[in-house]
């Protein structure tokens, strides 16, 4: 009788567990940061007397950092400390006169924004890019599950007018992980999950990831778990931009390993990786698309620091599709990696290393150029029907040697073109300084797939791939070609 109490009792106390958290849901505060500007900028997050109304704000409410002026005296730091839990974060008329600094930390090994990141106006002066919204945490496991949303709601002469950096360069500002977007609503427009939105319609969007990685590991201590939307405003004049790696100062650390669940839109991708031409460090992008997400992306390579030689590598790793196209870049490209889902790509000079381990890659504007390539396995893809129509199909251009590394045929995948009108044309699809690996019939190498309409037949002239399309038997020819084959085998095996 006792066991059964206890079962009924328990069963009443999570019968209720909905009506209480509706119930906390329904009782959230909206928290004003009312602490003193003039403060020597140590402030404490769970200090009551800091808020307005009067309180703390815990996991479920939302805190407004709005028409807030920093000054902390000559040359200090504005610190807010012991951020753990919140719902939304906003900053926005946030004025941050040069040299001053803005920092909230956190506390904490896992501190959470369960909500939204909004970030809105920031009035710097001529302060540069660290006189700006500063998250920070000591060896913690950063999360924003929601959103991040950077627009400046007006125009502003300001340089870096709406940002947001998450990390630091020094022990005592870097994340050990950082997650955003696990939860982040679908975008109305694309019907993609999307978490980060940079608009520079008004002035410059930047979302800076400072951080990287201990030297040797090369796991993504930065994941952003969906699409990226980056808008340049429509003259150009204003940028979106995604920093994507920031080393410690003492050199401690060096690479950068970062992923997205796709980047769209127009902008651009930065590093700042402390670095020399003897030891240049790289921030790798990686895409993980999920499928069905395809997303397009125009934009540059920026080197924020024009004294450092930190490079950029780009990583296809998802299901879906990503397109990049690039021109004006600061920083230069060491290497392109395709392991899953489609990755469609130029860039106006050569990237480095193409490394092709599976899923699919393309060139797009004409022609995708690299120092060398290695193929281990996955398709090349040729999805612009209209440049073979042209004459001209997108070229991969390997400016030394091209590598097959295992023994296999590379698909040449031609993604439904109808040949009917191309019969008897021939067409460049690949050169290389040199060839390794590959056998000298190319038929043995290279097997076209989608292709409608019509044979592909491979061969190489010099060093460039060619294919040629020719006519599909007909039935009566090619039954009379499988009886002269069954005809050959019943020879050679009556020989035997």
């Amino acid at each position: 009788m006792n066991d059964l109490l206890n079962r009924l009792t328990a069963m009443k106390k999570l019968y209720l567990l909905p009506l209480f958290f509706m119930s906390v849901v329904l009782n959230a505060t909206d928290y004003n940061w009312a602490g003193l500007p003039t403060d020597t900028g140590n402030l404490n997050w769970s200090d009551f007397s800091n808020w307005d109304p009067i309180g703390a704000p815990a996991s479920f409410d939302n805190v407004y950092f709005n028409d807030f002026t920093v000054s902390v005296g000559s040359g200090g730091s504005y610190n807010i400390q012991g951020l753990i839990e919140v719902n939304d974060l906003t900053i926005k008329n946030l004025v941050i006169p040069d040299p001053l600094r803005f920092f909230i930390y956190t506390a904490g090994d896992n501190p959470t924004i369960n909500g939204n990141v909004y970030i809105g106006n920031i009035d710097t002066g001529a302060g540069g890019d660290w006189r700006t919204p500063n998250i920070r945490g000591q060896d913690a496991n950063m999360v924003i599950k929601g959103s991040i949303y950077i627009k400046a709601d007006s125009t502003t002469t300001q340089v870096n007018a709406s940002q947001l950096t998450l990390g630091g360069t020094n022990t005592s500002g870097f994340f050990k992980s950082l997650s955003i977007g696990e939860n982040a609503a679908v975008d109305a427009s694309t019907g993609y999950k999307t978490a980060v939105y940079l608009d520079a319609t008004y002035a410059n969007a930047i979302l800076e990831l400072a951080g990287a990685n201990p030297a040797g590991d090369t796991s993504n201590w930065a994941v952003i778990h969906g699409v990226v939307k980056m808008n340049n405003s429509a003259d150009g004049s204003k940028y979106a931009s995604l920093l994507i790696g920031r080393n410690e100062e003492d050199g401690k650390f060096k690479d950068s390993y970062v992923s997205v669940g796709g980047l769209s839109g127009t902008g651009r991708i930065s590093t700042k990786l402390i670095s020399d031409a003897s030891n240049a460090a790289t921030s790798h992008l990686t895409f993980t698309n999920a499928e069905g997400v395809n997303t397009v992306f125009n934009g540059y390579i920026a080197r924020t620091n024009k004294n450092y030689k930190d490079n950029v590598a780009f990583i296809m790793d998802g299901a879906g599709t990503q397109t990049l196209s690039l021109s004006g870049n600061t920083a230069g490209i060491v290497g392109v990696t395709v392991k899953n889902g489609t990755l469609y790509y130029n860039n106006e000079s050569s990237s480095g290393k193409l490394v092709m381990e599976g899923g699919k890659f393309g060139a797009i504007n004409g022609s995708a150029e690299f120092d060398s390539a290695v193929w281990s396995g996955g398709k090349i893809s040729y999805a612009n029907h209209e440049a073979f129509l042209g004459g001209t199909p997108e070229m991969i251009i390997i400016n030394g040697e091209f590598e097959k590394a295992p023994d296999g045929q590379i698909a040449i995948d031609f993604e439904g073109l109808d040949a009917t009108d191309l019969i008897g044309d021939s067409f460049y699809l690949i050169s290389a300084d040199t060839t390794k690996g590959f056998l000298d019939d190319a038929n043995d190498d290279f097997i076209a797939e989608n292709l409608k309409n019509a044979l592909a037949d491979f061969a190489w002239n010099g060093g460039t791939l060619q294919v040629t399309f020719t006519q599909v038997p007909e039935p009566a020819a090619l039954a009379a070609l499988i009886g002269a084959f069954a005809l050959l085998f019943a020879i050679r095996r009556r020989r035997k």
